[in-house]
């Protein structure tokens, strides 16, 4: 129970113990060693597993800690870069011969090519050295599959996005998979301002013609930094927490007059183009033609990512932004993280795309910040 109060009623072999309350974990080994000479303490906890893995060796009895998981994760780390193949030469000739696009692959291929192919997860974005840029393998349901290679030194149309230009390859990987509309969901992961908001929302922006806004996030505080209760109604409660939303819409969508006192955001939000949605009370809605832009997702756990992706419809489409270095919520890590578990499982279907960014951009200073602090 944490730290707090611990109830044990163990029952091994016939042998049964009253309940017994204590106030301190503790307290409980030593009435457990009178029956048990070893034991399993499982908690998601990480204090208190902190706490008992360092006094293991005051305790009499042998003690096993373990984190609670409700599914092993598997590791992530190999997604949290862009990975570096090397393909054979004649794969890279026949790209830069078909403009760097093949739709027929089993046509186009020789045998040695075909297999290095096959060996690509589809919608991962493999770094090519020998061209300066990325292979990416794409599928469908009915089975096709088309190879693209995308390259910094391409020409400009293949680098922006309305007003934003990629600055590096990642960023650049983000945009070809934000613009691909069979793409369905994206997880972009990256440290922060690396430009993950800023590019969720600049594609966004391009799609509101045909499609709304819906802006969420995990709205998880430190508790060091608490401010309490906010004021006002639903919308006055959200509104706090869209400020990284507002700051990228008003750099890509600047007021055309500085005399007016509404910003961009708001006259987005007022024709119904923008809403703002608390995940707790997502329930039970469907989301048609809209793109969904889910910020902070590292602090949702399984459950709130599943809420939320089953609300998505026809012709919608997902975003998930977040910082796995970050986590605030408790009881939560890098591998129990519901962002780690959906790209984790989703990982290899033709629906789902990430990509993880890790060159700083908002500045030199926010740079020296993630990289010495």
């Amino acid at each position: 129970q944490g730290w707090g109060d611990a109830r044990c009623s163990p029952c091994y072999d016939g042998v049964n113990m009253d309940d017994v309350i204590v106030d301190d974990f503790f307290e409980a080994t030593s009435c457990l060693s009178q029956r048990f000479d070893s034991f399993v303490l499982v908690s998601q906890d990480e204090a208190l597993r902190t706490k008992v893995r360092a006094r293991k060796s005051s305790i009499s009895m042998n003690i096993v800690v373990e984190e609670f998981r409700d599914e092993p994760v598997a590791k992530i780390d190999h997604y949290m870069c862009m990975p570096d193949i090397e393909p054979p030469t004649s794969l890279i000739e026949v790209m830069m011969s078909n403009s760097c696009h093949i739709d027929d692959i089993d046509f186009h291929l020789d045998e040695e090519s075909m297999e290095f192919v096959k060996s690509m997860s589809l919608n991962t974005y493999y770094k090519v050295g020998k061209v300066d840029g990325f292979f990416v393998l794409k599928g469908d349901a009915s089975g096709a599959a088309t190879l693209t290679c995308r390259s910094v030194d391409m020409p400009e149309t293949y680098l922006t996005s309305g007003k934003v230009k990629p600055r590096n390859l990642e960023q650049l990987a983000v945009l070809d998979a934000l613009q691909d509309h069979s793409i369905k969901c994206v997880s972009i992961t990256g440290r922060q301002g690396t430009g993950k908001t800023f590019l969720a929302i600049s594609e966004a922006l391009n799609m509101m013609d045909s499609s709304q806004i819906v802006l969420t996030r995990a709205m998880v505080t430190n508790r060091d930094h608490e401010m309490g209760f906010l004021p006002g109604g639903l919308n006055d409660k959200i509104d706090p927490w869209m400020a990284p939303f507002k700051d990228a819409i008003e750099i890509i969508m600047p007021k055309p007059n500085k005399g007016v006192q509404t910003s961009t955001f708001d006259i987005l939000r007022g024709q119904g183009k923008i809403e703002l949605q608390s995940i707790a009370y997502v329930k039970g809605r469907s989301f048609i033609d809209s793109v969904m832009i889910i910020d902070e997702s590292q602090d949702l756990s399984r459950e709130d990512v599943k809420k939320l992706i089953t609300r998505i419809g026809e012709g919608s489409r997902v975003i998930l932004l977040g910082d796995l270095g970050q986590i605030d919520r408790e009881r939560l890590s890098t591998e129990t993280s519901g962002l780690s578990y959906l790209i984790d499982r989703f990982s290899g279907s033709p629906l789902f795309a990430h990509i993880h960014l890790k060159s700083v951009q908002r500045s030199g200073l926010a740079a020296l910040a993630v990289e010495k602090l």
